[in-house]
């Protein structure tokens, strides 16, 4: 039986990129936070709206299944590895598209599965702005003979991860 996703995981992930269109990662959801949404460039300082309220965004940890996206440490690009723990930062549209997503889901477990995939680039309204990223999110809950992975999910949350093999990179997951 899943947790309901709720309590953060104890160890820092680093952070997943999709650098293609095209590019996805499958993984298994660990655990979901709203966070501070830090202004790009800045010593941690919290992004601030038009109405003065700090912004948020949301933060996804997940374990990888497999794909085609990158995680990033330190500023180099290295491929994502099944069963690593990676964290994904959703916000503006892209935190949009993934709440229409949850909506249609329901309730997350851990060990619940996520595809996310940049789909393609839409045009700025606003001339000298660079095309929105768009990212797809799929998500499905765990099936029967993914316990293995559940159980994964749930030490990464407990902070005791330790990898088990056999995670395939299977494009037909969904």
């Amino acid at each position: 039986m899943s947790t309901p996703i709720g309590t953060p995981p104890q160890a820092a992930t680093p952070s997943a990129k999709l650098r293609n269109i095209g590019d996805y990662i499958d993984c298994a959801l660990v655990n979901e936070e709203v966070v501070p949404w830090i202004e790009f460039g800045t010593d941690g300082v919290a992004k601030i709206g038009k109405d003065g309220k700090p912004r948020t965004q949301d933060k996804l940890t997940a374990v990888v299944i497999g794909g085609t996206g990158v995680t990033t440490r330190d500023d180099v690009d290295n491929p994502v590895v099944a069963d690593d723990t990676i964290t994904l930062y959703l916000s503006g549209p892209r935190r949009w598209d993934w709440i229409q997503a949850k909506k249609a889901h329901g309730q997350l477990l851990r060990g619940d599965v996520l595809r996310v995939k940049y789909d393609h680039d839409e045009p700025s309204a606003t001339k000298g702005y660079n095309a929105r990223k768009v990212w797809t999110f799929q998500l499905r809950h765990a099936k029967p003979g993914e316990e293995a992975r559940t159980a994964l999910c749930e030490q990464v949350a407990a902070g005791a991860a330790t990898p088990i093999g056999g995670a395939a990179d299977d494009p037909e997951m969904f």
